[in-house]
């Protein structure tokens, strides 16, 4: 049925605006590199580079949420693989907890970040929900050989069209429509898979630790100082690198409380 068939049946109005938007949510759904948005509240689809779908992505969308990946569609990371930006988490994590005030030699109560804390946990949360969505999907889903959208069979045979239930057309969701055998069809592979978190490093850390190094060629973003002591290298900004003084006195005030920090105890990138 198409678009003139509905306004003949129906009129102009609602249905027909409705009809419309699903014609169109299918035919962008087809293009290569649609990516939805991860808002919730958002239903805006943006389209990246079809030639790097594959690759890490920085996505804008025009909703306002902030930049995200367009593989994992968690917070943009720059200079950090998907696979890595929960292990940095919870190494954030329990350095804010209680990594932060061993260093610096002072009561953890008195130190602790509890709005970046929680939100970082929050986050941590999200990821592993996302760890379990991949992995089902890897079990059970596969790519349509036509328009690359992933694709679930509930029950039958093998012979699958692309956005629909049955052959006869029943419950149209988005997709290209076209028919394909679902045994020849390429597999889905997660793009986030389960990697067992090693105690985080900075449980360990001692307040010596680091204390002298001298990171040449950093500054640190907040006060401007040359960096000496550990450095913290924000992984959702292009390049914002602070001192541990400003991570102690200012970073809670002045910098997203959802931002995980890399950081390096010693010089020339080594954490």
């Amino acid at each position: 049925m198409q678009e003139q068939d509905v306004q003949r049946i129906l009129g102009p109005g609602r249905e027909l605006r409705r009809f419309s938007r699903a014609l169109l949510d299918r035919a962008v759904m087809t293009m290569p590199g649609a990516r939805p948005c991860p808002n919730e509240s958002c239903k805006n689809v943006v389209v990246v580079d079809g030639e790097r779908t594959k690759d890490r992505q920085r996505v804008e969308c025009p909703c306002g949420t902030d930049p995200w990946c367009s593989r994992c569609r968690q917070p943009y990371h720059f200079a950090v693989e998907c696979e890595e930006v929960q292990r940095l988490r919870m190494e954030w994590h329990s350095w804010i907890k209680t990594g932060r005030a061993r260093w610096n030699r002072r009561e953890a109560k008195g130190i602790k970040d509890t709005f970046r804390l929680n939100a970082i946990e929050e986050a941590i949360e999200r990821h592993k929900e996302l760890e379990r969505d991949e992995a089902w999907k890897g079990e059970h889903c596969r790519f349509c050989p036509h328009c690359s959208r992933i694709v679930e069979k509930i029950d039958g045979c093998n012979a699958m069209r692309c956005g629909v239930d049955a052959d006869e057309g029943g419950n149209q969701q988005n997709g290209c429509g076209n028919r394909f055998q679902w045994d020849l069809a390429e597999c889905y592979k997660p793009v986030i898979v389960h990697a067992p978190c090693l105690e985080p490093e900075v449980r360990k850390v001692s307040p010596a630790r680091g204390k002298d190094v001298r990171h040449d060629y950093f500054k640190c973003d907040l006060c401007q100082s040359e960096i000496v002591g550990p450095r913290f290298r924000c992984v959702h900004c292009k390049a914002f690198n602070i001192c541990v003084s400003c991570d102690r006195d200012r970073l809670s005030a002045e910098h997203p409380l959802s931002h995980v920090f890399q950081i390096y105890f010693k010089a020339g990138g080594s954490s």
